[in-house]
């Protein structure tokens, strides 16, 4: 006797053969199954992470069949595996959460340059709502009575804000929130960064790609590079040395070559000549990254 014993779907109420294995409207399993704590347990783990055969699969040949998850994606294979951009978001937050514990913690950091003095890392500097000074107040606080410095009357408010921003980052509490600024918007600014990299990309094979497929490409590319950086970050909790470093880069180096290689179908030759102009490329965009992100934690002090 068949399992499949109903006529009518009890979740959408539609009439179907008894012999379908699945409701044809809705896709409801066509079979009364008992609940227990499996279905808790894959529900939850649905709903918050889908770890399923779907995220086991893509992680798959994400790490060992380079290019070959974008390749599908455009093929419009895709419903049985994770979308790009979560599986991006995914694998991000985890690579960031372990690479965060291996950098030194605010007061740690601010101790390293001066072990004389102990920072309040605590403290927080409250702006006007103009957002152009600071308290004198809070000035005083920090660095000194302000009698004990000469007044500049003659400072228009652009400078004074100027000023008051040079005088916090030679604070040890303005190298304080500066470091965890630059901890807190990292992740944020690696993502930005990334429709610049496909730019890059695509001026590079503008006769092969288009932008949305050079797109998804970086994004499945930057997913197994933070893969690799998540293993390597976990290591080097353990194995602090600089030859697990060397052997990371040189790794994610080769692994870029397969990822061109693979997805443009280039030679060998090609391959290597087209990463050599991406890195150019890449480099100059990172620093003006850097910079940015420099320049962007400054302003949130």
């Amino acid at each position: 006797m068949s399992e499949n014993q109903n006529h009518t779907c009890p979740n959408c109420e539609q009439e179907f053969d008894k012999e379908y294995a699945f409701c044809p409207h809705c896709g409801q399993k066509n079979k009364k199954q008992r609940i227990g704590l499996r279905n808790f347990i894959s529900d939850y783990l649905s709903a918050n992470f889908n770890f399923e055969s779907k995220i086991l699969l893509t992680l798959k040949l994400l790490l060992f069949k380079p290019a070959f998850l974008t390749k599908e994606y455009f093929e419009g294979r895709q419903t049985k595996y994770l979308p790009p951009i979560r599986l991006y978001l995914f694998i991000s937050l985890a690579y960031f959460f372990v690479f965060s514990i291996g950098l030194p913690s605010t007061s740690e950091f601010i101790n390293d340059n001066d072990n004389d003095e102990v920072i309040d890392t605590t403290a927080t500097i409250n702006e006007p709502e103009n957002g152009f000074q600071i308290d004198s107040t809070d000035l005083n606080f920090y660095f000194g009575n302000s009698s004990d410095k000469p007044s500049d009357t003659s400072l228009n408010t652009m400078e004074q804000y100027l000023q008051n921003k040079f005088d916090l980052l030679n604070s040890k509490v303005g190298e304080a929130q500066l470091y965890e600024n630059i901890k807190k918007y990292i992740s944020t600014g690696m993502f930005l960064l990334l429709p610049f990299v496909a730019l890059i990309f695509s001026l590079l094979f503008f006769r092969k790609k288009v932008y949305i497929e050079n797109l998804f490409f970086t994004v499945h590319l930057q997913s197994a590079i933070f893969i690799i950086g998540l293993v390597f970050s976990i290591i080097q909790l353990f194995f602090d040395t600089a030859w697990i470093t060397i052997i990371e880069f040189l790794i994610i180096i080769f692994i870029t070559f397969l990822w061109i290689k693979n997805y443009y179908e280039l030679r060998t030759a090609q391959a290597i000549g087209k990463q050599l102009l991406f890195y150019l490329a890449y480099v100059i965009l990172f620093i003006i990254y850097l910079i940015s992100l420099f320049f962007i934690s400054i302003i949130l002090l």
